[in-house]
């Protein structure tokens, strides 16, 4: 039951009351609020049972009810504050927790200079709390029926008194009062039973919403509640008399629904109306809630009317258009979905292109639903759908005065490899050059790789072959002729052919070869491989390798951005999300770019006389690395002595983390093999490592130092990070860089931000150290200055949290470092942008003559594509299929045909009839009729039992229940 009201809180003025709305106007018109001898007291409103609310109209028809009204004169209103005062009326007895009195309703008008006021005030012994449960309901639900618990602080004795009461809130003069003011018998003989609600203090409730309308979080408002509690710095707390108080000053974990309810409404958004509801009205302008700077970011709305239709919400900021053109035309675009970002499980697909400095800019948003009877929402679109949103985007940026009669084309597309959303883009730019991923390319060839080599993966042939696939996915995704491509697969297959001439590694030989096969089959296609690997005609500089830009985005997107508004990290309403992309978070992300580029012309133009106008590479802080020493760079390679080296140092409990100064970075300590600490709490000597999420890292050890690479501890710290990850015990979107030029290439984009407070710890000097450092203190590049250390506020320490390490084996932690959920290809920066590692050169590849691929390639990969999932799905759902026709034959009937019958039965004449049609072409025309008869399953037609819906005006935008995405096992 809603919370009780008290009249806490002063009357508005009559200077700052906003004018009175049309539902304000209809309440005092329906009300009577006239002062005339025959006003009607509003007993609608009160909360009785059938045997009082006769009881009362008695009375009023017999006309025995109080009823007076006064004027401005002194004795007046001296006898009207008297008789308030007798029945414990007045405001302040009103404010009293013990009041009987509680209110139901009230209403206002203007004045002359101010509001009259209208209030009925009721008995609580007359309340009833089945008269409340059962008001309005036409039939109640199974939920309602169970009967509520009275939680009013008073028993219920059918008591009949109640008051309305006139009154003007500027000068507190008293115009009517009307009602039954006498209490029955039993009502004056009660006593309070239950606890009354406390109403919170307005001063805590307004410091509460200031925290909260400035992104902090529910367990940082309860932290200052506590702390300005204890030091009393509230309003009024000093000269509270506890034993008399009537408001409480300390936050409760209910006051955050009506908190976060005044929150949404600051921004201009009612939560107490359906989201599909208020996204029509702020789009409408000749609704009241028309909002203008909506509308004009919203280039494409669908409202789902009937339950066919998809709801639909396409954004495009200014900002976002002029990027679009600037980035993207002529460009690279990159174009991916993501889900879970609304608790109406909506898609969200993301368009981004890329500024001239390589950052990911989002330059367009498309918000659609599922089509009803979906399962799974992550899987709710097709090429059809994703095909109309991209060519709207197409039309709306063609037609707009930034066109200047240019038709919007990006010159290549990088994807995963979903064939719908190539599918799409070839519909929409049939020029356009599609290019895969090559995360998600290596993340179907790992998931195939794991599959056939299972069974000789803690084998040493294992291993060796394992590495030599490897090697070899890394060569054909670096090459650039194609007969060059196919002999490397050629070669590999001859060496694994050798081997199978040997017992003990012909499994693993037979595992390697079947996976050549898959290669060959699947990947190796001409068409195909032109997605995948670097071609002829397409520079490399500029071309980006993977969408981890955009999945960057994705991360970034759902961790840093939405959590500001989320309450308690439940999704977003739909509505709340579109309003706060438009107004701050799309806007927030292109003013920190536009901040981030004049700091750099600032810091050119700045210091362009002392370096004689020439370039000046970005400043770094002092790491304590001396100069002219090479700096050594921290990369992932496969090195299987190093991996067991590392297994062994997380078993034996040397690794632990350490509270970090650096949001962005993860610290830990590792003690050396000398100390064996495995548990004791008395100091030793320890490695010192860093690990930042934009890939850079740093370890103290001599090998390190001195090689690079990855040293043991490195590795350690590495899979400990990603086993926090997988269990939910730490939020991680780091990158670990696998190859030297990757690690300098991280060195070189985070040099340009190295003045900020996030930039990466730097590597000790070896000549400083040549023996690494192994200490109890931290190290030099650990250690901030004293005036930085002592700035440093609590909250900012990222301490990892803990973990039994002896359950880990080295196979589990292998498979972490293959997670595509866990690792990404690609960093994110904190200024709103999403940085990722180019082959060099900026994106200034817009000549047609760099896009040199056939056309028609494009559509066959497709359908290269398509035909092998189609003969997977067929494969993998045979078997299934021919145990359902053994089942169906043995069974007498099956009933009578239902909904989700009818629908099996469609989807399989559709199946039949479509799939012959593909492949009639391959077959001769006797064969097709042939089988076609034999497989033909005949069924009375019978009456329809889909079941009609009605329609109405609006519907939701999404029916599905919840769902949660799962890791991809697809091996293309």
């Amino acid at each position: 039951m809603p919370k009780l009201f008290h009249l806490s809180q002063a009357e508005p003025s009559a200077t700052s009351s906003p004018p009175l709305d049309d539902r304000q106007q209809l309440c005092a018109a329906v009300a009577g609020d006239v002062l005339s001898e025959g006003a009607k007291v509003p007993v609608e409103q009160l909360w009785c049972i059938k045997d009082q609310v006769n009881a009362i109209e008695d009375m009023y028809q017999s006309k025995t009810e109080f009823r007076v009204s006064y004027d401005d004169g002194a004795e007046s209103q001296e006898s009207a504050h008297r008789l308030l005062k007798d029945h414990h009326l007045s405001s302040k007895a009103l404010e009293q927790l013990e009041s009987r009195w509680m209110k139901v309703w009230s209403s206002r008008w203007p004045s002359k200079q101010s509001w009259t006021i209208r209030i009925l005030v009721q008995c609580t012994c007359g309340y009833s709390t089945s008269a409340r449960q059962t008001a309005g309901q036409k039939k109640p639900t199974k939920k309602q029926k169970q009967e509520w618990a009275r939680c009013a602080p008073y028993d219920f004795t059918g008591c009949l008194a109640h008051a309305d009461i006139t009154y003007d809130s500027l000068t507190g003069r008293i115009r009517r009062v009307i009602g039954i003011l006498e209490h029955n018998e039993a009502c004056r003989a009660s006593v309070m039973k239950r606890m009354p609600p406390v109403p919170l203090h307005p001063h805590v409730f307004e410091v509460a919403l200031q925290q909260l309308q400035e992104g902090a979080t529910i367990t940082s408002i309860q932290t200052r509640n506590v702390v300005l509690c204890k030091r009393q710095a509230y309003r009024d707390q000093t000269m509270t008399d506890p034993t008399s108080a009537n408001h409480r000053y300390t936050l409760q974990p209910s006051d955050f629904s009506r908190l976060y309810v005044h929150h949404h409404r600051s921004h201009g958004i009612d939560v107490k109306q359906r989201a599909e509801v208020n996204i029509d009205e702020w789009l409408n302008e000749s609704s009241v809630n028309f909002k203008p700077d909506i509308a004009s970011a919203i280039f494409h709305y669908n409202r789902r009317a009937e339950e066919g239709d998809r709801f639909k919400v396409f954004i495009s900021t200014s900002d976002m258009e002029v990027a679009a053109w600037a980035c993207v035309h002529g460009s690279q675009l990159i174009l991916d979905g993501t889900f879970g970002v609304s608790s109406s499980r909506l898609l969200l697909w993301i368009a981004m292109g890329l500024d001239p400095k390589g950052k990911g800019l989002p330059v367009a948003l498309f918000l659609f639903s599922a089509p009803s009877g979906t399962i799974a929402t992550h899987a709710g679109y097709d090429t059809p759908i994703l095909s109309h949103l991209l060519q709207t985007w197409k039309t709306w940026l063609s037609s707009r005065p930034a066109a200047r009669s240019r038709v919007f084309e990006p010159a290549v597309v990088i994807t995963d490899t979903d064939v719908k959303e190539r599918g799409a883009l070839i519909t929409t730019w049939p020029s356009v050059t599609l290019l895969l991923c090559k995360f998600h390319l290596r993340q179907c060839w790992t998931n195939k790789r794991s599959l056939v080599l299972r069974n000789s993966k803690d084998s040493s042939w294992g291993g060796h072959v394992l590495t030599r696939i490897r090697q070899l996915e890394t060569v054909l995704l670096q090459s650039t002729e194609y007969s060059h491509a196919l002999s490397l697969i050629e070669e590999e297959r001859q060496y694994l052919q050798n081997l199978q001439g040997d017992a003990a590694s012909k499994p693993t030989a037979d595992g390697g070869l079947a996976f050549l096969s898959y290669l060959s089959k699947y990947w190796m296609p001409e068409d195909l491989w032109k997605s995948c690997c670097i071609t002829p005609g397409i520079p490399v500089e500029g071309v980006l390798p993977t969408t981890n830009h955009l999945e960057s985005f994705n991360g970034v997107f759902k961790n840093k951005y939405l959590p500001q508004w989320q309450h308690s990290r439940r999704r977003l309403r739909f509505d709340v999300l579109i309003l706060h992309l438009i107004r701050h978070i799309i806007p927030h992300i292109y003013a920190l770019v536009r901040q981030r580029n004049e700091a750099a012309s600032w810091r050119a133009s700045r210091f362009a006389a002392a370096a004689g106008g020439a370039a000046l590479p970005g400043a770094r802080t002092g790491t304590g690395l001396a100069s002219g020493t090479p700096r050594p760079f921290a990369w992932f390679a496969d090195d299987s002595n190093r991996e067991k080296s590392a297994l062994a140092i997380i078993r034996s409990h040397r690794v632990r983390s350490i509270p970090s100064l650096n949001e962005s970075e993860l610290w830990a300590t590792c003690a050396t093999s000398a100390s064996s600490d495995s548990g004791s709490v008395q100091p030793h000597e320890r490695y010192w490592i860093t690990i930042h999420t934009r890939g850079a890292a740093t370890c103290t050890c001599a090998d390190w130092l001195q090689r690079g690479g990855a040293c043991k501890h490195l590795r350690a710290f590495k899979y400990l990070i990603l086993h926090w990850t997988l269990t939910g015990q730490l939020r991680w979107t780091g990158h670990f860089p696998s190859s030297l030029k990757e690690a300098i290439e991280i060195y070189t984009t985070t040099s340009e931000q190295s003045d900020s407070d996030d930039a990466p710890t730097g590597p000790l000097c070896f000549s400083d150290y040549p023996r690494g450092y192994a200490g109890t203190t931290p190290p030099p590049n650990m250690q901030p200055p004293h005036s930085a250390a002592d700035s440093i506020h609590e909250a900012r320490l990222m301490e990892a949290p803990s973990l039994l390490a002896a359950e880990l084996q080295l196979s589990d932690l292998a498979h972490l470092a293959d997670d595509p959920e866990l690792v990404s290809d690609e960093f994110a920066g904190d200024d709103g942008t999403f940085a990722c590692d180019l082959s060099g050169g900026g994106n200034d590849a817009t000549g047609a003559g760099y896009w040199e691929l056939n056309q028609g390639s494009n559509q066959h990969a497709i359908e290269i594509q398509l035909e092998q999932r189609i003969r997977f799905d067929i494969k993998t759902l045979a078997p299934r299929l021919h145990g359902l026709l053994h089942n169906v034959s043995d069974i007498s009937t099956l009933g009578e045909t239902d909904l989700e019958m009818e629908n099996f039965l469609d989807l399989l004449d559709n199946l039949r009839a479509i799939i012959g049609t593909k492949v009639l072409a391959k077959r001769r025309v006797d064969e097709v009729e042939d089988h076609s008869t034999r497989s033909k399953k005949h069924r009375a037609d019978g009456p329809d039992a889909r079941v009609s819906t009605s329609i109405q005006p609006i519907l939701p935008p999404s029916p599905e229940v919840k769902q949660i995405r799962k890791k991809s096992h697809k091996t293309f």
